[in-house]
Protein backbone atom coordinates (compact mmCIF):
# COMPACT_ATOMS: atom_id res chain seq x y z
CA UNK A 1 0.00 0.00 0.00
CA UNK A 2 3.06 2.33 0.81
CA UNK A 3 4.71 1.50 -2.60
CA UNK A 4 1.72 2.12 -4.25
CA UNK A 5 0.95 5.21 -2.95
CA UNK A 6 4.55 6.82 -3.10
CA UNK A 7 4.36 5.94 -6.70
CA UNK A 8 0.54 7.81 -7.58
CA UNK A 9 1.84 10.89 -6.13
CA UNK A 10 4.46 10.50 -8.64
CA UNK A 11 2.32 9.72 -11.60
CA UNK A 12 0.20 12.59 -10.35
CA UNK A 13 2.85 15.43 -10.26
CA UNK A 14 4.21 14.34 -13.39
CA UNK A 15 0.58 14.71 -15.25
CA UNK A 16 0.09 17.77 -13.64
CA UNK A 17 2.90 18.89 -15.01
CA UNK A 18 2.58 17.75 -18.39
CA UNK A 19 -0.69 19.39 -18.89
CA UNK A 20 1.42 22.89 -18.64
CA UNK A 21 3.00 21.55 -21.71
CA UNK A 22 6.39 22.55 -20.32
CA UNK A 23 9.54 21.72 -21.76
CA UNK A 24 10.28 18.15 -19.66
CA UNK A 25 14.17 17.62 -20.10
CA UNK A 26 15.03 14.14 -18.64
CA UNK A 27 18.28 13.08 -17.65
CA UNK A 28 19.83 9.92 -15.86
CA UNK A 29 22.55 10.30 -12.70
CA UNK A 30 25.28 8.26 -10.66
CA UNK A 31 27.62 8.77 -8.08
CA UNK A 32 28.58 7.67 -4.29
CA UNK A 33 26.74 8.38 -1.52
CA UNK A 34 28.48 8.69 2.51
CA UNK A 35 25.05 7.59 4.67
CA UNK A 36 24.74 7.82 8.49
CA UNK A 37 21.90 6.91 11.00
CA UNK A 38 21.11 9.09 13.98
CA UNK A 39 20.18 7.26 16.71
CA UNK A 40 18.17 8.43 19.89
CA UNK A 41 16.65 7.39 23.42
CA UNK A 42 14.79 9.80 25.42
CA UNK A 43 17.85 12.80 25.36
CA UNK A 44 20.46 10.14 25.06
CA UNK A 45 21.98 10.15 21.45
CA UNK A 46 23.50 6.69 20.98
CA UNK A 47 24.56 6.96 17.32
CA UNK A 48 27.90 9.70 18.68
CA UNK A 49 30.15 6.69 17.61
CA UNK A 50 28.30 5.74 14.34
CA UNK A 51 30.88 6.19 10.84
CA UNK A 52 29.37 7.20 7.80
CA UNK A 53 29.46 4.06 4.59
CA UNK A 54 30.37 4.36 1.57
CA UNK A 55 27.02 3.47 -1.17
CA UNK A 56 25.93 4.37 -4.39
CA UNK A 57 23.59 6.12 -6.21
CA UNK A 58 22.31 5.93 -9.48
CA UNK A 59 18.86 6.89 -11.13
CA UNK A 60 15.99 8.78 -13.37
CA UNK A 61 16.03 12.83 -13.70
CA UNK A 62 12.63 14.54 -14.76
CA UNK A 63 13.15 18.58 -14.87
CA UNK A 64 9.38 20.53 -15.06
CA UNK A 65 10.50 24.86 -16.11
CA UNK A 66 8.74 27.04 -14.46
CA UNK A 67 10.06 30.27 -15.37
CA UNK A 68 14.12 30.85 -17.17
CA UNK A 69 15.48 30.45 -14.13
CA UNK A 70 12.51 28.29 -11.22
CA UNK A 71 12.02 24.65 -11.89
CA UNK A 72 10.80 21.54 -10.28
CA UNK A 73 13.51 18.68 -10.29
CA UNK A 74 11.93 15.26 -9.49
CA UNK A 75 12.59 11.52 -10.84
CA UNK A 76 13.54 7.98 -9.18
CA UNK A 77 16.77 7.11 -7.27
CA UNK A 78 18.06 4.12 -6.15
CA UNK A 79 19.72 5.27 -2.85
CA UNK A 80 22.43 2.97 -0.81
CA UNK A 81 22.30 3.79 2.81
CA UNK A 82 23.21 2.60 6.10
CA UNK A 83 26.46 3.24 9.10
CA UNK A 84 29.27 1.08 10.34
CA UNK A 85 30.96 0.84 13.70
CA UNK A 86 34.56 0.46 14.85
CA UNK A 87 35.23 0.75 18.32
CA UNK A 88 37.54 -1.10 20.96
CA UNK A 89 36.42 -1.15 24.62
CA UNK A 90 38.31 -2.52 27.13
CA UNK A 91 37.04 -5.89 29.04
CA UNK A 92 39.01 -6.61 32.24
CA UNK A 93 41.89 -5.35 30.65
CA UNK A 94 41.63 -6.71 27.18
CA UNK A 95 40.29 -5.37 24.16
CA UNK A 96 36.93 -5.97 23.25
CA UNK A 97 36.86 -4.57 18.99
CA UNK A 98 33.64 -4.56 17.12
CA UNK A 99 32.85 -3.79 13.76
CA UNK A 100 29.67 -4.40 11.60
CA UNK A 101 28.08 -2.66 8.66
CA UNK A 102 24.10 -2.03 8.07
CA UNK A 103 23.12 -1.88 4.70
CA UNK A 104 19.91 -0.38 3.76
CA UNK A 105 18.31 -0.30 0.10
CA UNK A 106 16.11 2.37 -0.69
CA UNK A 107 14.07 3.75 -4.04
CA UNK A 108 13.94 7.66 -3.52
CA UNK A 109 11.23 10.01 -5.17
CA UNK A 110 12.38 13.36 -4.43
CA UNK A 111 10.81 16.67 -5.53
CA UNK A 112 12.87 19.71 -5.47
CA UNK A 113 12.28 23.06 -6.30
CA UNK A 114 15.19 24.37 -8.38
CA UNK A 115 16.90 27.67 -8.53
CA UNK A 116 19.63 28.09 -11.88
CA UNK A 117 21.71 31.02 -12.69
CA UNK A 118 22.91 31.06 -16.01
CA UNK A 119 27.02 32.75 -16.53
CA UNK A 120 28.52 32.84 -19.89
CA UNK A 121 29.51 28.76 -20.44
CA UNK A 122 27.88 26.85 -17.91
CA UNK A 123 24.72 27.22 -15.17
CA UNK A 124 24.92 26.92 -11.07
CA UNK A 125 22.07 25.56 -9.60
CA UNK A 126 20.50 25.23 -5.82
CA UNK A 127 18.02 22.98 -5.07
CA UNK A 128 15.69 22.40 -2.10
CA UNK A 129 12.69 20.16 -1.39
CA UNK A 130 11.42 16.88 -0.44
CA UNK A 131 11.98 13.42 -0.81
CA UNK A 132 9.97 10.22 -0.22
CA UNK A 133 11.67 6.91 0.14
CA UNK A 134 10.44 3.10 0.70
CA UNK A 135 13.45 0.12 1.55
CA UNK A 136 14.04 -2.72 -0.72
CA UNK A 137 16.06 -4.46 1.44
CA UNK A 138 18.54 -4.47 4.52
CA UNK A 139 21.20 -6.69 5.95
CA UNK A 140 23.54 -6.37 9.02
CA UNK A 141 27.35 -7.76 8.85
CA UNK A 142 29.27 -7.48 12.38
CA UNK A 143 32.00 -9.36 14.27
CA UNK A 144 33.40 -9.00 17.47
CA UNK A 145 37.28 -9.82 18.44
CA UNK A 146 38.09 -10.66 21.73
CA UNK A 147 41.65 -12.43 23.31
CA UNK A 148 42.17 -13.66 19.35
CA UNK A 149 38.90 -15.12 18.87
CA UNK A 150 36.39 -13.58 16.22
CA UNK A 151 32.64 -14.33 15.95
CA UNK A 152 30.49 -12.80 12.98
CA UNK A 153 27.16 -12.19 13.02
CA UNK A 154 24.98 -11.54 9.65
CA UNK A 155 20.97 -11.26 9.09
CA UNK A 156 18.82 -9.83 6.53
CA UNK A 157 16.95 -6.63 7.93
CA UNK A 158 12.75 -7.07 8.15
CA UNK A 159 10.43 -4.33 7.66
CA UNK A 160 7.19 -3.56 8.68
CA UNK A 161 5.44 -2.55 11.69
CA UNK A 162 5.98 -4.93 14.62
CA UNK A 163 8.33 -4.27 17.26
CA UNK A 164 12.24 -5.62 15.88
CA UNK A 165 10.85 -4.43 12.12
CA UNK A 166 12.23 -1.60 10.72
CA UNK A 167 9.87 0.70 9.27
CA UNK A 168 10.03 0.62 5.19
CA UNK A 169 8.88 4.17 4.60
CA UNK A 170 10.96 7.25 4.90
CA UNK A 171 10.88 10.92 4.52
CA UNK A 172 13.00 13.62 4.82
CA UNK A 173 14.41 16.92 3.58
CA UNK A 174 16.77 17.40 0.42
CA UNK A 175 19.01 20.93 0.16
CA UNK A 176 21.81 20.61 -2.49
CA UNK A 177 23.94 22.79 -5.34
CA UNK A 178 25.77 21.88 -8.74
CA UNK A 179 26.65 22.70 -11.69
CA UNK A 180 25.63 22.32 -15.32
CA UNK A 181 27.78 22.34 -18.49
CA UNK A 182 25.73 21.65 -21.39
CA UNK A 183 24.10 18.21 -21.22
CA UNK A 184 26.36 16.98 -18.16
CA UNK A 185 26.62 18.36 -14.64
CA UNK A 186 27.95 17.84 -11.07
CA UNK A 187 25.59 17.68 -7.88
CA UNK A 188 25.47 17.62 -3.83
CA UNK A 189 22.75 16.80 -2.27
CA UNK A 190 22.32 16.75 1.79
CA UNK A 191 19.04 14.99 2.98
CA UNK A 192 17.78 15.41 5.94
CA UNK A 193 16.04 11.63 7.03
CA UNK A 194 12.38 13.31 9.66
CA UNK A 195 10.70 9.94 9.24
CA UNK A 196 11.08 7.66 12.59
CA UNK A 197 12.25 4.12 11.29
CA UNK A 198 11.97 2.25 14.53
CA UNK A 199 8.73 0.36 16.20
CA UNK A 200 9.90 0.84 19.31
CA UNK A 201 7.80 2.47 22.08
CA UNK A 202 8.55 5.51 24.20
CA UNK A 203 11.17 7.94 22.84
CA UNK A 204 13.57 6.01 20.67
CA UNK A 205 13.83 7.71 17.35
CA UNK A 206 16.21 6.09 14.21
CA UNK A 207 16.55 8.64 11.27
CA UNK A 208 18.41 8.65 8.13
CA UNK A 209 21.57 10.74 6.61
CA UNK A 210 22.87 10.87 3.80
CA UNK A 211 25.20 13.40 1.71
CA UNK A 212 24.84 12.72 -2.37
CA UNK A 213 27.58 13.74 -5.11
CA UNK A 214 26.87 12.45 -8.20
CA UNK A 215 27.29 13.18 -12.32
CA UNK A 216 24.28 14.03 -14.51
CA UNK A 217 23.24 13.99 -18.07
CA UNK A 218 20.43 15.49 -19.43
CA UNK A 219 19.01 14.77 -22.71
CA UNK A 220 18.82 17.86 -24.18
CA UNK A 221 16.87 18.69 -27.65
Amino acid sequence: MKKTAIFSVLFIFTSAFNLTQAQVTFGVKTGLNSSNFFEKNDDKVLSEGYKYRTGANLGLTVDFPINNNLGVQTGLTFQSRGYRIEEVKDVAGYDLELKSKTYLNYIDIPINLKYTYELSSFNIYAIGGLYVATALNGRYEGSSTFRGRTDETKFDIDFGNDQGEMKSLDYGLNLGAGVEFGAFGLNFTYAHGLANLSNNTNNYRLNNRLISISATYRFIK
